[in-house]
């Protein structure tokens, strides 16, 4: 599912999304992304992705992540380190 290249916000909620593989690249305008209530359970791509730093969004809220899993532990410390706004239920 491509992202708008000049889209400010996306929301994916039209249809369960089960990995975030196809949110990347990140475009440099995006600055939210809402993949909530979805079936995500790898957030890896987001991580590689350089594209979301200072000022970004991502919302994974109501998602399969499994917060007792280390890798997802430190993909969301990276992403947090970023400045990204992280949003998700592992807290």
């Amino acid at each position: 599912m491509p992202i708008l290249p000049g889209a400010a916000i996306t929301i994916l909620r039209t249809r369960p999304i089960a990995t975030t593989t196809s949110a990347a690249p990140i475009p440099r305008k995006l600055t939210k992304l809402s993949l909530g209530y979805n079936e995500i359970t790898d957030i890896g791509p987001l991580v590689e992705n350089e594209g979301l730093g200072s000022g970004d969004v991502v919302n994974l809220f109501v998602n399969p992540l499994d917060c007792e899993d280390q890798t997802i532990a430190d993909n969301i410390a990276i992403l947090e380190a970023r400045s990204v706004d992280f949003r998700h239920d592992c807290d």
